[in-house]
C-alpha cells in the first residue's frame, strides 16, 4: 500500500468489511448465549442441592421416628414393672420429641432460608446478565453508528487500521518466529532428553531383572 494515497474501495471490499462486522455481532451474540446458559446450568445445580438437602432432612426425620417407636416399645414393656417408671418415661419422651421437632422445625426454616438466598443470587445474576446484554447492544450500536459515520466521511481510517492490523500481525508471527518457537525447541530437546535417559534406565532395570531371574535360579 502506498502511503498518502487514497485507495478506491470496491464493492467487494465494502461487502467483506460489512461481513467481519456481521461476525463480530454474531460472535458477541454466541457469548452472551453462553453465559446465559452457564446461568441456567447454576440454576439447576442449585435446585439438585436443595432437594438433596430436603432428601437428608426427610430421611433424618424418619430415623428420628424409628428411635421414637423403639422408645415407646421400651416404655411398654416398662409400664409391667410399674406405671411410676412408665410415667417418668413418657415424660421424657415427650421432652426429647418436642426437641426433635424444634430441630427439625429449624433444619426445614434454614433451608427455606438457603432457598430464598439462592433464589436471590440467582435472580442478581439474571439481572446481571440483563445489563450485560443491554450493554453489548448499546456498545453494538454505538459501533455501527461508527461504522456508518466512517464510511460516510471515507475509507481511509479504515485503511489505516487494516495497515495496523498487519503491522501487528508481522510482529506477530516476527515473536513467533524468535522467542516462541526457540523455546518450544529447547521444551522438546528437554523431553527428547528426559525420554533417552528414561529408556536407559529402563534397559539397566531389564538387565538387572535377568540378572536376578538367573541367580534365583
Amino acid at each position: 500500500m502506498d502511503d498518502g494515497k487514497d485507495i478506491n474501495i470496491t464493492n467487494d471490499q465494502l461487502f467483506e468489511f460489512m461481513t467481519k462486522m456481521y461476525n463480530e455481532m454474531q460472535g458477541g451474540f454466541k457469548q452472551v448465549n453462553s453465559r446465559i446458559d452457564g446461568v441456567e446450568n447454576e440454576m439447576q445445580g442449585g435446585f439438585k442441592q436443595v432437594n438433596s438437602r430436603i432428601d437428608g432432612v426427610e430421611n433424618e426425620m424418619q430415623g428420628g421416628f424409628k428411635q421414637v417407636n423403639l422408645r415407646i416399645d421400651g416404655v411398654e414393656n416398662e409400664m409391667q414393672g410399674g406405671f411410676k417408671q412408665v410415667n417418668s418415661r413418657i415424660d421424657g419422651v415427650e421432652n426429647e420429641m418436642q426437641g426433635g421437632f424444634k430441630q427439625v422445625n429449624s433444619r426445614i426454616d434454614g433451608v427455606e432460608n438457603e432457598m430464598q438466598g439462592g433464589f436471590k443470587q440467582v435472580n442478581l445474576r439474571i439481572d446481571g446478565v440483563e445489563n450485560e446484554m443491554q450493554g453489548g447492544f448499546k456498545q453494538v450500536n454505538s459501533r455501527i453508528d461508527g461504522v456508518e459515520n466512517e464510511m460516510q466521511g471515507g475509507f481511509k481510517q479504515v485503511n489505516s487500521r487494516i495497515d495496523g492490523v498487519e503491522n501487528e500481525a508481522k510482529k506477530t508471527n516476527t515473536k513467533i518466529e524468535h522467542e516462541i518457537m526457540p523455546k518450544l525447541d529447547v521444551l522438546f530437546d528437554g523431553y527428547k532428553q528426559n525420554s533417552d535417559k528414561l529408556d536407559r534406565i529402563q534397559e539397566e532395570v531389564s538387565k538387572h531383572e535377568e540378572i536376578i531371574l538367573r541367580r534365583v535360579k
